[in-house]
């Protein structure tokens, strides 16, 4: 669970990065100095080239939407009520809540669904210290990192996560990633 978008009842910035490239009309979009080109056939080419933009300006990560709204408005995205309310907004605490009582586990999935590896020393330690408050809360004692692939996950991010006290932590590649079998910071996914 992200935890940020948890508090503010908001999507995370990837979530609503994520619906306009996937309601923006086709065209091509001017978002700072990077020319978006959206074709009906090629919208997760379009988002990849500009998640890789993403991570090398990562320090303006939850700014990235508002770059997009000046491209082409949130607002005038065609996004049914109902879609919205299923896909772009966060789970609450109280659903949280209930997952736990029909015997889920939580884990937890960052403050606010940056990439980790992208981000300085003192953001990422940051970003797990403001996780602290919701893993007390909810019994979080594991962690899946965002993104989890190989550009997102290196091995000061997994020392942060094993310093921040958390159990293990799931990457998203389904091989070990550690020369350590034992690493339980890097378990692959299984999907």
């Amino acid at each position: 669970i992200p935890v940020e978008p948890l508090l503010k009842g908001e999507a995370a910035a990837i979530d609503r990065i994520m619906m306009w490239f996937s309601y923006v009309p086709v065209g091509t979009y001017e978002v700072k100095s990077l020319a978006v080109k959206i074709r009906e056939d090629e919208r997760v080419g379009a988002y990849a080239k500009f998640y890789s933009w993403m991570l090398v300006h990562a320090s303006e990560w939850n700014g990235m939407p508002a770059l997009l709204d000046r491209a082409f408005p949130f607002s005038s995205l065609p996004v049914s009520t109902e879609m919205a309310k299923q896909r772009f907004r966060p789970m609450t605490a109280d659903e949280l809540r209930a997952l736990q009582r029909d015997g889920h586990i939580l884990g937890c999935h960052s403050w606010n669904h940056r990439p980790l590896a992208a981000l300085g020393d003192d953001e990422l330690a940051e970003d797990f210290e403001k996780c602290s408050g919701a893993k007390a809360q909810f019994g979080m004692q594991y962690y899946c990192y965002p993104f989890g692939g190989l550009a997102e996950v290196d091995m000061r991010v997994r020392m942060a996560c094993r310093s921040a006290g958390y159990e293990c932590a799931v990457i998203n590649v389904p091989f070990a990633i550690s020369s350590d079998p034992a690493d339980r910071f890097a378990l692959p996914r299984i999907t």
